[in-house]
């Protein structure tokens, strides 16, 4: 394996008292009550890489304890400053605004979610079996008996005895773009495999932290924290990136960016672009910018981006994306576009009233 199969980010908290996982307390009546991840704006980044699977597992061991970080596959923009707070930018619609890139990558991770397994390898204290069992029967001939780091998520040990969350990271055979890698997930996603492809992308969290539980124990020993899942066909996967194009959505046979005449039809942009390269927050918020300006009923716009979301995403952002979110995006638009225009009409003012006083404006001679 080259060098640095494993290159990422490592992304740091920057912000005082806010952390890079979730809380997970245990009620008066027993319910378990999960909290959100911390809504952090600003962080430090550090480029990464590990040479193979096992110093792969070894940082991810070391991450798991470390509530203030979590890894990103893009890398910082060149001449980033890494010792001063940044905001994490990978879409935004001037590059030049961006914080991170998107840069080709030599390995995969695969986000479960809630896979069935046989019972008891549910259990926090048998995720390994569980990692093994996704790895040789779940995913794709190409993965069996490949060796990979696995962590587990928040979730792990938490979902019963018959259902696993965990997440494997491949290194693999080749470098490949994360369009591709995302297609690909998005691919096997649409084609029923229990597989999150969300976190391919330049800037997409990939959280590595144990939650904070109050009032329960964390179901998943440290041992399996971070682990090696030991594979007997080698160390790296020569992934077959076609294999679910016929099951690819029509946001993933779009253009990879939308072209920028497009963004002016909101409705046409939002079909093309929505969850496809570009994820959901940019194309959201570029065509809600541009439904703004135009003066668009604001509930027809909100019903019908939330329809395409509901279609697309998977119930997290579904959450996120939510008709209030909407509604106050659209509203922050508006209201940035009329304060603009205020500015502009005190400035044209100003400017007649100087030109009729002859080029003498605030007491001075222009």
């Amino acid at each position: 394996m080259s060098e640095g199969a494993f290159s990422f980010a490592i992304a740091i908290v920057a912000e005082a008292g806010l952390a890079a996982t979730k809380r997970i307390v245990r009620a008066s009546d027993g319910r378990l009550e999960k909290s959100d991840y911390d809504r952090v704006a600003l962080w430090r980044f550090q480029p990464t890489a590990a040479a193979s699977v096992a110093i792969m597992a070894e940082v991810l061991r070391d991450l798991a304890g470390r509530t203030d970080r979590m890894i990103l596959m893009g890398r910082p923009r060149p001449g980033l400053q890494f010792d001063r707070p940044q905001l994490r930018r990978w879409a935004a619609a001037d590059p030049g605004a961006n914080t991170l890139e998107a840069v080709d990558r030599q390995w995969l991770p695969i986000d479960i979610d809630d896979v069935a397994v046989p019972s008891p390898l549910g259990r926090g204290d048998r995720l390994d079996d569980a990692a093994r069992y996704v790895r040789d029967t779940v995913l794709p001939p190409e993965f069996h008996g490949i060796a990979a780091a696995a962590t587990a998520t928040s979730s792990s040990g938490l979902k019963g005895d018959t259902l696993a969350r965990l997440r494997l990271f491949f290194a693999l055979d080749r470098p490949l773009s994360l369009d591709v890698l995302r297609r690909w997930a998005r691919g096997a996603r649409a084609a029923d495999l229990p597989v999150d492809p969300a976190v391919i992308q330049a800037g997409q969290p990939i959280y590595t932290a144990r939650p904070l539980f109050q009032g329960i124990a964390d179901p998943v020993p440290p041992r399996l924290r971070a682990f090696v899942l030991e594979g007997s066909r080698g160390d790296r996967v020569s992934l077959v990136t076609d294999r679910y194009e016929a099951a690819s959505s029509p946001a993933d046979r779009a253009a990879v960016f939308a072209p920028q005449s497009m963004q002016d039809d909101w409705r046409r942009y939002l079909r093309a672009a929505l969850g496809g390269a570009d994820s959901f927050f940019a194309p959201l918020t570029r065509a809600l910018g541009v439904a703004a300006r135009d003066l668009c009923d604001e509930n027809e716009v909100i019903a019908f981006a939330r329809t395409l979301v509901i279609a697309r995403a998977d119930p997290g952002r579904v959450a996120h994306y939510s008709e209030d979110w909407m509604r106050a995006t659209l509203r922050r638009f508006r209201a940035a576009d009329l304060a603009a225009e205020d500015r502009r009409r005190t400035l044209l003012s100003e400017l007649i009233v100087s030109r009729k006083t002859g080029g003498i404006h605030d007491g001075r001679r222009q």
